[in-house]
């Protein structure tokens, strides 16, 4: 059907579901573009089923986050206990070849029912491995108002295959860096692997690697090169602040000279000097930096050219080159401040 005859359409004509009372608006005009967008359609032919399965037998997916026993005692204290009804019911995917029962939502309901000694649970059971379960999972996690994390979110795509999720993997692994999920899960290398060589691997932010090389143009040399500027300082928190990578890269593009001979080992000692006494989450760079609002990058990657400006490794023939306004308007700042 084209557009231009589906327009003409008059709506005397046109058959309409049958909706429930609390449905509001015009209906025929829902009708209409749902079936303009092929939207009026199911799915997934996979058909769910209801039971009730002992707690024992039920296993959460790999790539869940991880139930904190402060959390279940905070949960169960406000309700006074566990209560199925405000629980609701889980869903599991019963893997079709080994017949085990994956709880792909609902694994703190599921801790929470353990704490109170439930012994069973009323679950909607899908026949679906466990990959096609963390598909559903980020789905729902997507399309709800729920607080995972984007890096929790990125691990379960990553479990279910999607090609970018993959892709950028790959990507982590040509930077140096991993994210982390519960129970040591990491991505993109197995922990089997490369858990002796986790100071290879420091954990980072999933937001804030794709910020960085948003920032450098896809240049990933340029947000390797700020990577390597932290792990060498010789921190010992085994990650990568959110903030710090992406700042480091846009000093690095304001200032491509950092990059080079003795300015860059200038900088790279002005790092050295301060992870010596002080911790990453103790960093003052955005507060340096004028710590403006929605520009936290902005202002850490200010921070770090005033601090670098004010250190005893920053030379007086380094003035005219490192100077803080060129920070500024290249981040599109009031150089006035």
């Amino acid at each position: 059907m084209t557009t231009e005859l589906y327009r003409e359409i008059p709506y005397s004509i046109i058959e309409t579901p049958e909706y429930h009372n609390k449905v509001k608006g015009d209906v025929v005009d829902l009708t209409q573009y749902l079936e303009k967008h092929n939207l009026d359609r199911v799915l997934n032919a996979t058909t769910g089923r209801h039971e009730v399965i002992a707690t024992e037998d039920l296993i959460p997916l790999e790539s869940q986050r991880n139930a904190k026993t402060v959390w279940i005692k905070k949960a169960l204290k406000l309700s006074g206990g566990f209560d199925p009804v405000a629980a609701g019911i889980i869903q599991v995917a019963r893997d079709p070849v080994t017949g085990i029962n994956y709880v792909w939502d609902g694994c703190g309901r599921l801790a929470l029912a353990q704490a109170a000694g439930v012994s069973e649970l009323n679950c909607w059971v899908v026949d679906l491995d466990p990959k096609r379960a963390a598909h559903y999972f980020v789905y729902t996690q997507k399309t709800s108002n729920r607080t995972l994390s984007a890096d929790e979110l990125y691990i379960n795509a990553y479990e279910t295959g999607e090609q970018s999720a993959v892709e950028f993997a790959d990507v982590l692994f040509r930077l140096g860096m991993r994210i982390q999920g519960a129970d040591d899960y990491w991505v993109p290398a197995p922990p089997k692997l490369y858990q002796q060589h986790r100071k290879d691997f420091p954990k980072c932010n999933e937001r804030s690697v794709r910020h960085s090389l948003r920032l450098a143009g896809g240049d990933e040399t340029i947000v390797r090169y700020a990577r390597d500027t932290i792990v060498d300082a010789g921190w010992n928190d085994d990650m990568i602040r959110k903030d710090l990578l992406p700042g480091l890269v846009l000093v690095y593009m304001a200032y491509p000279e950092l990059m080079r001979n003795g300015l860059s080992k200038s900088l790279r000692d002005y790092f050295k000097a301060i992870a010596s006494t002080v911790s990453q989450a103790k960093l003052q760079f955005k507060q340096l930096g004028g710590n403006m609002h929605n520009k936290e990058v902005e202002s850490v990657a200010v921070g770090i050219i005033r601090g670098f400006r004010d250190s005893p490794l920053f030379k007086p023939h380094y003035s005219n080159v490192i100077t803080l306004k060129r920070i500024q308007e290249y981040a599109g700042l009031d150089t006035t401040a």
